[in-house]
């Protein structure tokens, strides 16, 4: 968005004008950059589309307003593993938030340790939370305490109430309930 609060209206390519030239009369769709455009995609990957007058020159571009950037069309970096890529998706309208849970249940993740092997619980304002890495590069700097663990093992480890805070030092992080990564896992394994 620029500072009027509209969205910047997208660059005009050599390529868009011979489109535009080839379709008079016509629409350009513009398709988020995460979707093939010859595919399908669903609706709220149209950002939006070019208006193209009868002698094939563009009028104007018109947004969709149900448009939701991707993880790529917002730079973000390409996720490190299946959780943080479940976790771009889903918070950026692209997937469902349930997936995350599940991918978590059967991921091995980092966390700080303590000298006996158990996992350090930290208490906000909304209750318990572990702090969980999905990858080598999302760990803070400083700490030489991380240690890797199941996420099955983890869930054994701190209280049903507690949540499990994934990746709270990168660009997309989530809070996800210890119980429903249990459920997820109980689901998947028995």
């Amino acid at each position: 968005m620029n500072q009027q609060g509209q969205r910047p209206t997208p660059p005009i390519t050599p390529q868009l004008l011979e489109a535009a030239r080839r379709s008079p009369g016509q629409n350009l769709l513009r398709v988020d950059p995460m979707y093939d455009p010859r595919k399908d995609f669903p609706p709220y990957a149209i950002e939006g589309y070019w208006r193209v007058d009868e002698r094939g020159e563009l009028i104007e571009f018109v947004h969709n307003e149900q448009y939701r950037p991707s993880p790529k069309a917002l730079g973000l970096p390409a996720p490190t593993d299946a959780v943080d890529a479940a976790m771009q998706l889903a918070a950026t309208g692209h997937g469902p938030h349930g997936l995350v849970p599940v991918v978590l249940a059967d991921a091995t993740v980092w966390t700080l340790l303590t000298e006996t092997g158990g996992v350090y619980l930290l208490e906000d304002e909304r209750g318990l939370l572990v702090s969980v890495y999905t990858a080598r590069e999302h760990l803070p700097p400083g700490l030489d305490r991380w240690g890797q663990i199941t996420v099955a093992e983890l869930i054994r480890l701190v209280p049903p109430e507690c949540e499990l805070s994934l990746n709270p030092w990168s660009r997309v992080t989530m809070r996800v309930p210890a119980r429903d990564v249990a459920q997820a896992h109980a689901a998947r394994h028995g």
